[in-house]
């Protein structure tokens, strides 16, 4: 294996397959990407087992050949060269990297190690536009679990029914949902990404038209010059329909800068593990308060329209300002029926995205 290749298009090949490497495996070839130039094109791909992406270089290798190359010291070494690079794999599967005056004999694995890119069952084909595809992303996978032991709960549903394409995310406290028509007319299909997996599809997809291969255990999302490869998560995914309350007796309009404004600056009393706060509104008031016996206590009133009797509530302020971060719009709508029933928040007008947050004792 021999190519040229300049260190700025390297760079950016090595950028977006990064966040797949896995940094602490027991298996060392997963801390590895393969850099095969066996083909026309060189291709770079990496996996953790659970998302894989496959990346071509637009250039031609001087010779043929595939390495498994450590991504953190390739990586580091290829920062800080400058102008091109000149790799060549040696004996023993080693790689030279030169540029300039410098030159760095690197350890390498047998590429035959690395995992095989899975094969793709028959499944669903649809294309999106990428700015789409990031909108579904962004506006769910915040409210997706981490860690939890109700493994759906991890990542986000993608619901096709017809025309409609909804996205859903959802920790149990609070559901986040966006919905958009699509051009095709499809069969009900649901499937479940893996947070991790979406949230670095969203860094990958520019703006273009986007591939997407929906099968039985795998997702695969093509662009141009790249191919994004995730398992899905097994398991029923809760009725979300079921969560979003279908009418309210109390409706809260406010300027979306005023609310964030005034969560950030009151929520700093809080206690950090809650982050709660209290909303106290009536007439065209909303007060927002904390109070820690540590610390102290905040309020700030902030001008706003209001529908309904007086009422108070307290909510986790770190999910609503999760959600107001989805929001474009610039007025909000926040919809409520009992103190410890789930609440709406959408933006005004907007009847594609809704999130529901379930409120706190108080």
């Amino acid at each position: 294996m021999k190519l040229t290749v300049s260190k700025d298009q390297l760079l950016k090949s090595l950028a977006d397959i990064q966040g797949i490497v896995e940094r602490k495996s027991t298996m060392p070839v997963l801390n590895h990407f393969l850099f095969d130039c066996s083909g026309e094109s060189p291709v770079l791909y990496a996996t953790d087992l659970e998302t894989a992406i496959r990346e071509t270089i637009d250039l031609r290798p001087l010779k043929k050949g595939v390495l498994a190359i450590p991504a953190k010291t390739f990586i580091s070494f290829v920062k800080e060269l400058e102008g091109d690079i000149t790799l060549e794999a040696g004996e023993n599967f080693s790689l030279t990297i030169s540029s300039g005056k410098i030159t760095l004999n690197l350890a390498c694995l047998d590429p035959k190690e690395f995992p095989a890119w899975p094969e793709v069952e028959d499944g669903t084909e649809l294309s999106l536009s990428a700015a789409l595809l990031r909108a579904l992303i962004e506006k769910t996978v915040y409210a997706a679990s981490d860690s939890d032991t109700r493994y759906v709960f991890n990542g986000i549903l993608l619901h096709i029914q017809g025309k409609a394409l909804t996205a859903v995310g959802t920790d149990g406290h609070r559901l986040a949902l966006y919905r958009s028509e699509i051009p095709d007319d499809l069969p009900g299909i649901k499937v479940i990404l893996p947070k991790k997996s979406v949230s670095e599809l969203k860094k990958l997809v520019e703006n273009q038209t986007v591939s997407i291969k929906i099968g039985k255990n795998h997702v695969l999302v093509r662009t141009a010059h790249l191919e994004f490869l995730t398992k899905v998560i097994e398991g029923t995914y809760p009725n979300y329909e079921q969560v979003i309350p279908k009418s309210s007796q109390r409706r809260l309009k406010v300027l979306k800068t005023d609310f964030e404004k005034a969560l950030r600056r009151v929520s700093i009393i809080s206690r950090e593990r809650s982050h709660a706060v209290k909303f106290d509104m009536k007439d065209d008031s909303l007060v927002v308060s904390a109070s820690n016996p540590d610390l102290g206590s905040a309020e700030e009133v902030i001008s706003v329209s209001y529908e309904g009797e007086p009422f108070t509530i307290g909510f986790n302020a770190k999910y609503i300002l999760d959600a107001l971060g989805a929001i474009e719009n610039d007025e909000v709508i926040m919809e409520f029926n009992d103190p410890l029933g789930p609440s709406l928040i959408k933006g005004y007008g907007d009847e594609g995205y809704l999130c529901v947050i379930m409120p706190m004792r108080i």
